[in-house]
């Protein structure tokens, strides 16, 4: 009597994905093939795969600190932000309300910032570094006509020396973290 082995449906994994990519059965667009049916059933998250760069977690922690704090300066004290932004003392209350409204703008950045920390989703998070540096870019050139408008000033030169290493730290990690693929479907190719 002959006896006939049976093959397990679990065995030999790795010719049956082999064979399933050469088919082009279950292939996902970066030519991955899906390990089981219920990936293939459900779809690929690719923020479950993604891998971010290092130290970005305590960049925004970083980011969204420091806005929310001169949100706060400049919603209550806003005299002390404007002795430390430009170095002068605030003369009138006109001057008093345009520094709360740009706290009160700091605060909404803030915000976003707070609710960005710990996402894995890679627009958002460039979305948000690129509000931080296009934020900073303006405010150093806003202090720069300032600094030639008047004679120069110490403190209004440190502020953009330090926006410009945020700067540079936001388009680090901007870059760092990619572009998000572009799904394009052409039923020719």
């Amino acid at each position: 009597m002959r006896h006939v082995q049976r093959k397990h449906s679990s065995g030999d994994l790795q010719s049956r994905l082999k064979t399933r990519k050469v088919l082009g059965v279950g292939e996902i667009d970066n030519g991955d093939v899906h390990r089981s049916k219920i990936s293939q059933i459900l779809g690929h998250s690719e923020h479950l795969y993604s891998k971010l760069p290092r130290g970005l977690w305590y960049w925004q922690i970083i980011e969204a600190c420091s806005y929310a704090i001169l949100a706060v300066l400049a919603l209550l004290l806003p005299g002390k932000i404007y002795n430390i932004t430009l170095g002068l003392e605030m003369s009138n209350s006109e001057s008093a309300l345009g520094v709360r409204f740009y706290g009160a703008a700091l605060a909404c950045i803030a915000l976003l910032l707070w609710n960005v920390i710990g996402s894995t989703d890679k627009p958002l998070l460039r979305l948000s570094l690129a509000v931080s540096a296009v934020h900073y870019a303006l405010q150093i050139f806003v202090s720069l006509l300032h600094v030639v408008s008047t004679t120069c000033m110490f403190s209004l030169l440190l502020w953009s020396v330090a926006r410009s290493l945020q700067i540079i730290g936001c388009v680090h990690f901007y870059h760092s973290i990619g572009h998000p693929q572009r799904h394009t479907s052409n039923k020719y190719d």
